[in-house]
């Protein structure tokens, strides 16, 4: 019964990331690392004399403990902890089990075997003991609360930078989906992810190299792939670099990516492989907003001989 619930919830907020959705951004991802915007910053992960860092921005993983997690549950106590800061015992056995009641010698020996695994920081346990109320030591951080410093300052470089750290689907990887869900924090972090590739892509000066843009949207697409902000970013990006093959090549991304619609699957295929023309429209297009069907036959509508027309488009 939970693990439908936690598939419905899922589907709700933050969907899995598609079989090919890491492969599409391979390529921007090596020339954004060319480039350096994709570059390890340092002292920012790190920062605020970390020594523990939890990474949610894609498949969970936990850095910098002492020895590995000795019980199946440790490691999701310490992801919930370092993304709360701290909790009731209530409020963490009931986000870890929502379904179940577990004895509190259980609850506690996950407690004690999280402990041991990420061990001591200068003077404190990372995980220190108390009472009634569990909390990290300033020791320990996310790569989330470092995407939000980044976010925070007035440079596209730094936008950049806090884009490089998502790996994926946030929080991929945990044995339950409950709380990341209804918490809200699963859905704030992917807002936060969009808002940033959107700041990238409307304040990059330059018409001439996006390169740096189509890194940010990739990356963000690796969080959020149904996110339909995104493609009518994408479809954009394809009219200022002038190809009407890339714009065709965006729209058909889109529509594989979100359509149900079996003819309007194979009529992106179609497009995609060169077959079909993108004037021709599907009967449908259920699976996508009339603002990105518009955007991508105005694009089209403007485009002249091979090339699109991009002085009717505003970012």
């Amino acid at each position: 019964m939970r693990q439908s619930r936690s598939h419905t919830l899922m589907r709700s907020a933050v969907t899995a990331v598609p079989v090919d959705g890491v492969a599409r951004g391979d390529e921007s991802a090596a020339a954004g690392r060319r480039l350096g915007f994709l570059s390890p910053v340092p002292g920012t992960v790190g920062a605020m004399d970390a020594r523990v860092v939890v990474r949610i921005l894609g498949p969970v993983e936990v850095e910098g403990g002492q020895r590995p997690f000795g019980r199946a549950w440790s490691r999701e106590l310490v992801v919930y902890l370092a993304a709360h800061g701290a909790a009731t015992t209530d409020q963490w056995t009931t986000a870890l089990w929502p379904d179940a009641v577990r004895a509190p010698a259980t609850a506690w020996s996950v407690v004690s075997d999280a402990r041991r695994a990420l061990g001591a920081g200068v003077g404190t346990d990372h995980l220190p003991r108390t009472r009634g109320r569990l909390s990290v030591a300033p020791s320990v951080t996310t790569e989330w609360e470092c995407f939000r410093r980044l976010a925070a300052r007035a440079d596209t470089r730094s936008w950049h930078r806090a884009l490089a750290l998502v790996r994926g689907r946030p929080f991929s990887g945990l044995r339950t989906w409950d709380w990341p869900v209804t918490s809200g924090l699963a859905a704030t972090i992917s807002e936060e992810i969009v808002a940033v590739a959107d700041q990238v892509a409307r304040t990059s000066p330059s018409l001439s190299d996006r390169t740096g843009v189509r890194c940010a949207l990739r990356q963000a697409l690796l969080a959020c792939p149904y996110d339909e902000r995104l493609y009518r970013l994408l479809l954009r990006e394809a009219a200022l670099e002038g190809s009407r093959v890339t714009l065709d090549m965006a729209m058909a991304e889109a529509v594989l990516q979100l359509e149900e619609d079996p003819e309007a699957i194979a009529w992106a295929r179609g497009l995609a492989s060169g077959t079909t023309s993108g004037s021709r429209r599907p009967g449908s297009l259920r699976g996508l907003h009339d603002r990105t069907v518009a955007l991508y036959h105005h694009l089209r509508e403007c485009s002249r001989g091979d090339a699109v027309g991009t002085a009717r488009v505003t970012l």
